[in-house]
């Protein structure tokens, strides 16, 4: 009687804390990051002489947002996303890196399902997004060169948040984010780009 007892008080607990931390006035702070080195090495061939060719590609990636429940379940917020990365590769007499920073910043909407720990979720985000690159060429026939883009990004990402503890989740998700972008330089060149992922991330509540 005592275990089974225990046993439903660990279920109800469970359920609340997911119920209490979704709950119209509380506070929700996350983040996630990602890093990826790869190294390839290609060996093009011409008239039956070979050439070696060495690329590198470094990336570095994280997401951070606040929220607020204005209603029971519902939370609206801000997300601050960055993407880097890093690309080094042989050409011609030289060797040529490529820098690129990604920045957005996206006011969203989220809204939680309540299954005792689990919390499956839903959200939507729109916002602006903005990408400098730098060529930085160690050859004598490619100058330095850099392009800068900025303009428009929504998305929308679907998953499950598990409370490991009373204020802390971790959460499984999938997300998507369209960019259009516009060259500062030109109007007329536009960059579009549809992006799908999946990631792990954490919540803190308040």
């Amino acid at each position: 009687m005592k275990k089974l007892l225990f046993i439903t008080l660990v279920a109800v607990c469970g359920s609340f804390t997911v119920n209490a931390q979704t709950e119209k006035g509380n506070w929700m702070f996350g983040g996630a990051s990602t890093f990826s080195f790869t190294s390839n090495k290609q060996t093009p061939e011409y008239d039956g002489e070979e050439s070696e060719s060495d690329y590198k590609m470094t990336t570095l990636s994280f997401a951070t947002d606040a929220n607020y429940f204005v209603i029971e379940n519902l939370a609206v917020g801000m997300q601050l996303v960055y993407t880097g990365t890093k690309n080094t590769q042989d050409i011609f007499d030289g060797e040529l890196e490529i820098k690129q920073n990604n920045w957005g910043i996206l006011p969203q909407i989220s809204y939680y399902f309540k299954n005792g720990q689990l919390a499956p979720f839903i959200g939507a985000k729109i916002g602006y997004f903005s990408r400098k690159t730098d060529y930085i060429s160690t050859s004598t026939d490619i100058d330095y060169t850099e392009s800068k883009f900025g303009g428009l990004a929504y998305g929308a990402e679907a998953g499950l948040a598990y409370f490991i503890s009373k204020n802390v989740s971790v959460d499984f998700l999938v997300d998507y984010l369209h960019t259009s972008l516009v060259s500062d330089e030109d109007d007329n060149y536009k960059i579009k780009n549809n992006t799908i992922g999946a990631g792990i991330g954490f919540n803190i509540y308040f």
